[in-house]
């Protein structure tokens, strides 16, 4: 361990560098920030706030210098693996109860270019604790770029999908809501369907099975009318993983109403591959597969060569539990050629 006054050299060496030469070297003086942080906010707290100004005036330097955003990679990547990702993880490591320097994000947020969007993604994943802790500075800092079409929206948006956390507390989520209902509709990179699909059944679901929730039955439902058949599939995966989660019945009971309410009824969406997913989320449902099959089948097509999952986890095959409902859906989802069939079907 080195001590306060080699930390204390080592600094003032860092220091007295030119800031072009230093933002030269930024990423690993920021790495050694980080490493640093516990003798930082320690016995070598006094060395801080000067050495956190030459890196910014260091970061500032480059303004005029090219930077562009690998479109191959997320907005996350590439904060977390840049000088300002390293500068907020020092920040987070502040020992201090609460002790969230605003004045030191707000230098990171007046950086150039990218850098100000990296300071968005990480700033982004820590969006539901800065809420908390400041809504005021978050509301003024971050949620006034929630509604912006272009990069500074993107990063921020990327930062909030990649934490996978519910926007919560709930004046949050009403804070972006309406712009989690518009990327939906519009996903701009694979990851997000998982994510978005989260937050939107979790704010659906968010007053039990009796009242509607922070999404209402009519919003969500225009979502899945508009969006692509890979969120479609993504949200009723999570609802089946949900409702099955032992314990935990909450979810069972919103099972019924989402296919009565939400789920859409358009001829659009009654696709094979559609058909295909509701019917293994039903076959999946357990004492549920009698309603769910009732309400899914004016949406189902015939489909060749699908896959069903007939097998249970629960022990007893739902084709032995429920044989009048299976051979309703697969009436209704298998084709007159039998030899289009899926395997297992001849045994169910």
């Amino acid at each position: 361990t080195d001590s306060p006054r080699m930390v204390g050299a080592i600094a003032e060496r860092l220091q007295s560098l030119s800031p072009r030469f230093l933002y030269g070297i930024a990423y690993p003086v920021s790495e050694w920030m980080k490493v640093m942080a516990d003798r930082l906010y320690g016995d070598a707290v006094s060395i801080l706030p000067s050495l956190w100004k030459s890196m910014i005036t260091a970061l500032r330097s480059a303004e005029k210098v090219e930077q562009r955003h690998n479109a191959r990679r997320s907005w996350p990547d590439s904060a977390l693996n840049a000088p300002v990702g390293n500068l907020c993880e020092l920040l987070w490591k502040n020992p201090a109860k609460n002790g969230l320097q605003v004045s030191r994000l707000d230098d990171l947020l007046a950086l150039p270019g990218d850098m100000r969007r990296h300071a968005l993604v990480v700033l982004g994943l820590q969006i539901n604790w800065l809420f908390r802790i400041d809504p005021i500075w978050t509301q003024r800092q971050l949620l006034s770029h929630v509604t912006d079409e272009g990069p500074d929206g993107d990063a921020l948006w990327d930062g909030i999908l990649w934490a996978n956390r519910v926007p919560h507390p709930r004046s949050l989520y009403l804070a972006l809501k309406e712009t989690l209902l518009a990327r939906a509709k519009k996903i701009r990179s694979p990851w997000e369907h998982a994510a978005l699909a989260g937050y939107l059944l979790r704010g659906w679901g968010s007053e039990g099975a009796r009242a509607e929730g922070l999404i209402t039955n009519i919003e969500l439902r225009e979502v899945l009318i508009h969006t692509s058949d890979e969120f479609r599939r993504k949200l009723l995966w999570q609802l089946e993983r949900w409702c099955n989660e032992p314990g935990d019945i909450s979810w069972r009971e919103r099972v019924v109403p989402f296919f009565t309410y939400v789920w859409p009824k358009q001829r659009s969406l009654h696709t094979a591959a559609m058909s295909t997913h509701l019917a293994n989320f039903a076959l999946a449902s357990g004492d549920l597969m009698p309603a769910v099959v009732e309400l899914i089948l004016p949406r189902l097509v015939p489909v060749r060569n699908t896959s069903l999952r007939f097998g249970s986890t629960s022990g007893t095959p739902p084709t032995e539990t429920y044989p009048a409902a299976t051979l309703a859906l697969l009436f209704a989802i298998l084709g007159e050629d039998a030899s289009s069939w899926s395997f297992g079907v001849g045994q169910a």
